[in-house]
């Protein structure tokens, strides 16, 4: 069985190739997170400025959310199955 690495636990590689990959794999997830959180914020606002009634904009809020969820949980699956091929590779021989 195989361990899926979330954003909170990232293996530990000694060989210093796969560690340098692992380490760029995780800041371009922490990028990704950010940009989805900015994104969200963006349109958070566009929302509250321009939904006049109520229940337009809980409606709107409730599929912001859900929308954002399921793009975090993609985005924290695609870093997974990276790092996975990653610990999986075969150290190259040293010549």
């Amino acid at each position: 069985m195989t361990t899926v690495p979330t954003s909170t636990h990232l293996p530990m590689s000694p060989d210093p190739q796969k560690q340098e990959m692992l380490d760029c794999i995780m800041a371009l997830h922490v990028m990704d997170m950010k940009r989805l959180d900015e994104e969200r914020h963006v349109l958070l606002v566009h929302i509250k400025k321009h939904t006049k009634h109520e229940s337009a904009y809980l409606l709107k809020l409730a599929a912001l959310n859900r929308n954002y969820k399921r793009l975090r949980e993609a985005q924290s699956r695609e870093f997974a199955v990276r790092v996975n091929a990653v610990m999986k590779q075969q150290p190259t021989p040293q010549e």
